[in-house]
């Protein structure tokens, strides 16, 4: 498997057409390892199959691959994958560890900065929970550090709103973006 995954850091470097059917294929092997970094280049070039297989991974029974696949949707700013990441948010169960593994999917919609997602955001920031207050604040934290990236007149009410919070970061953030 290593010896393929270095041949397509290799063949990422040289780009181009005669490298895209190599990368096709490679984006279905079996090994995440070789399929990831062949679904990195796909994705650079904004090439369907990336995103199919970013889909796979976003869908895929481990944690790791998921995580990884949640961080490469919001590194490309694949907004192709929106919808699936804003199911996850949904599909959650509310939970200590649930509210920390919405985290990394509250970055990737951030990095995109899709405005579909805000009512979504909104909802999570509503949220109130006495047993999982520390959970909770750190997602909010989380949502208002994403707000940079999108359009200012969407998030306005957020940021004023974060303004007055009690949280020092959230109000920290919401002023220097309301500035």
């Amino acid at each position: 498997w290593y010896v393929k995954r270095n041949m397509l850091f290799i063949l990422a470097d040289i780009g181009g057409e005669a490298v895209l059917p190599h990368m096709r294929s490679y984006s279905q092997h079996e090994n995440p390892k070789v399929s990831l970094e062949a679904a990195k280049y796909l994705l650079k070039i904004k090439d369907s199959y990336g995103i199919a297989a970013l889909r796979r991974y976003l869908q895929s029974e481990s944690a790791e691959l998921v995580e990884k696949a949640v961080a490469l949707a919001g590194t490309y700013k694949s907004k192709e994958v929106v919808h699936d990441l804003t199911k996850m948010l949904k599909k959650m169960d509310v939970g200590w560890a649930d509210f920390y593994e919405k985290i990394p999917v509250i970055k990737a919609l951030g990095q995109i900065g899709d405005v579909r997602v805000l009512n979504i955001l909104r909802e999570l920031l509503s949220i109130k929970s006495f047993l999982f207050k520390d959970a909770v604040e750190k997602l909010r934290e989380e949502i208002y550090m994403t707000l940079k990236n999108y359009p200012y007149e969407d998030v306005k009410d957020i940021l004023e709103a974060g303004a007055k919070s009690k949280n020092e970061a959230i109000r920290k953030e919401s002023l220097k973006l309301l500035r």
